[in-house]
């Protein structure tokens, strides 16, 4: 029978190359050799059985690599925000003149500069319209808000199409979602870039970080367990292969509020091929809320503390001086 010990030493037998054996490189060695195994009799071909494992192991490290720096032209991320798509509790009043220009203020003034502080800008910013807007209205000052980002425009309900055509153009797409009104910690694109090759679909988003009120002073700890309902709060990413073909399609806005631990179960997403992995070590983001916030002003039961932040290190970290 095929075995990971024994391809890897034929591997570097035949490359030269002596090195580790990481978690993502047992993982496909193993589908590999499971594969392979069920195909042919045990022992029929031994040489040949490690040759095509190793063929097929380097085609695929290609695909899936922990060094994003070195492949850079074989990773596409996707940052998706919708705007007035999600109507809530707040029915009609999301097309009405007043909401949408809040809604253009808070885009500008938060996602943007917190987009254009990343350290890493290899990303392209989906901007999701709601379906009574004008596009092409829409389109023009949303370009307008920033010259360093690259920024497109697309239906909400022409998202799907949008990734999966994506997903033609390279070997690991990554689909990231963030409301408009949100703020992120400047390294979390390259983190999230980082995450590559360690499953087929690797879900990881942040679950800790800061809540803020707009017009206050204070800067609030936010904090919540949420590993029961599979939740993750703000960032949350599919790293996917796109090799493989069931998982092409699929991104952060395809479960309920981020909770694809739910849709694993019923069957949605192959477990077999996921890794869930919230973070819960990082203060990661701040949670702005205002007076069109879906959910209302007032803070959950979990914001409870006064965080100790100075607005230099906020402006720093997430692009906006919000405590002037």
């Amino acid at each position: 029978m095929l075995n990971i010990e024994e391809t890897l030493c034929r591997l570097e037998e035949l490359s030269d190359i002596k090195r580790e054996t990481s978690d993502a490189d047992k993982f496909y060695l193993r589908k590999l050799c499971d594969t392979l195994n069920e195909r042919y009799e045990p022992c029929s071909c031994p040489d040949y059985h490690h040759d095509l494992a190793m063929q097929l192991y380097i085609k695929l490290k290609r695909q899936t690599t922990h060094n994003s720096t070195i492949y850079m032209n074989k990773i596409k991320h996707i940052i998706a925000t919708r705007f007035l798509c999600f109507e809530g509790n707040l029915g009609e009043k999301v097309t009405s003149k007043e909401y949408i220009d809040m809604g253009l203020r808070l885009m500008s003034q938060y996602l943007i500069p917190t987009l254009e502080n990343q350290t890493n800008k290899n990303f392209e910013l989906v901007v999701l319209v709601h379906q009574k807007l004008n596009l092409g209205v829409y389109k023009r000052k949303f370009l307008a808000m920033s010259e360093k980002l690259n920024i497109q425009v697309v239906r909400f309900n022409k998202f799907d199409e949008y990734v999966r055509s994506a997903a033609t153009e390279a070997e690991n797409l990554i689909v990231t979602r963030i409301d408009y009104d949100d703020l992120v910690w400047n390294g979390a694109v390259e983190d999230v870039q980082k995450r590559i090759g360690i499953a087929p679909l690797y879900i990881y988003g942040y679950n800790r970080g800061f809540a803020w009120q707009e017009g206050k002073h204070d800067l609030m700890v936010f904090y919540q367990e949420y590993k029961k309902r599979g939740h993750m709060s703000i960032f949350q990413s599919c790293v996917i292969n796109t090799g493989v073909q069931e998982l092409v399609g699929i991104h952060p806005y395809k479960w309920n509020h981020t909770r694809p631990l739910e849709a694993i179960e019923r069957g949605e997403i192959n477990g077999q091929l996921v890794k869930f992995e919230p973070n819960y070590l990082k203060d990661a983001f701040i949670w702005v809320r205002h007076e069109n916030t879906s959910s209302g002003l007032i803070f959950p039961g979990y914001v409870k503390y006064k965080a100790h932040l100075d607005k230099d290190e906020v402006k720093r970290v997430f692009g906006v001086a919000i405590l002037d």
